[in-house]
C-alpha cells in the first residue's frame, strides 16, 4: 500500500513537473516557432514569384491586389466569414490565372503558413500564460527586506518618521 501511495505521489509530481514547461524552455518554443513561420512565409513567397512568372502582366496587375487583400486580412484576423469570402475570390482568380501546378504550390505554401502562424500563437500564448502565472506568484510575497523580524510589513517612509528626531533648524 505504501509502495502504490508512494508511486501514484512519484506520478502525480512527475506530471506537474512535465506541465510545468520553464520560461526559458516556452521562449524557445516561441522563437523555434517563429523560425518555422520565417520559413514558410519564404516558401510562399517563392511559390508566388514562380506563379508570377507564368501571368501576363495584366493577370499580375488583377492578382497582386487580390492577394494583398488576403493576407492583411488573415494578420490582422478579420472577421472569418470575410476571410473566407476573400479567400473564395482569390481562388476564383488564381484558376483563371495560374496554371495548376502553381496554383497547388501556392495553396500548399499558404496553409503551411497558416500552420505555422497557428503553432506561434500557441507558443506565444502559453508563454504568456507562464509569465502571467509567475509574475502573479512572485507578487503574493513581500520582499524580505520590507518585513521586520516579527515578520510584519513596514514601509522605510513610516519607520523613519516614527523615531523620534530633533526638529529641523530654521532656515535663516
Amino acid at each position: 500500500m505504501v509502495a502504490g501511495v508512494a508511486a501514484a505521489l512519484f506520478l502525480s509530481t512527475a506530471a506537474q513537473a512535465s506541465s510545468d514547461t520553464s520560461v526559458s524552455s516556452l521562449q524557445k518554443q516561441v522563437a523555434d516557432a517563429q523560425k518555422q513561420v520565417d520559413r514558410a512565409q519564404a516558401d510562399l513567397d517563392q511559390a508566388k514569384e514562380k506563379a508570377e512568372s507564368g501571368m501576363s502582366s495584366s493577370d499580375k496587375a488583377e492578382w497582386r491586389p487580390a492577394e494583398a487583400k488576403f493576407e492583411s486580412m488573415v494578420a490582422a484576423g478579420k472577421d472569418p466569414d470575410k476571410i473566407s469570402a476573400q479567400e473564395d475570390a482569390l481562388r476564383e482568380l488564381e484558376s483563371r490565372v495560374m496554371k495548376s501546378s502553381d496554383r497547388e504550390r501556392v495553396n500548399d505554401a499558404r496553409n503551411e503558413l497558416t500552420k505555422a502562424r497557428a503553432g506561434l500563437d500557441q507558443a506565444k500564448t502559453r508563454l504568456h500564460a507562464t509569465q502571467q502565472r509567475n509574475n502573479d506568484d512572485s507578487s503574493q510575497f513581500t520582499q524580505p527586506e520590507n518585513r521586520t523580524q516579527n515578520g510584519s510589513n513596514f514601509s522605510i517612509r513610516s519607520q523613519r518618521d516614527s523615531e523620534n528626531h530633533p526638529p529641523l533648524p530654521a532656515s535663516q
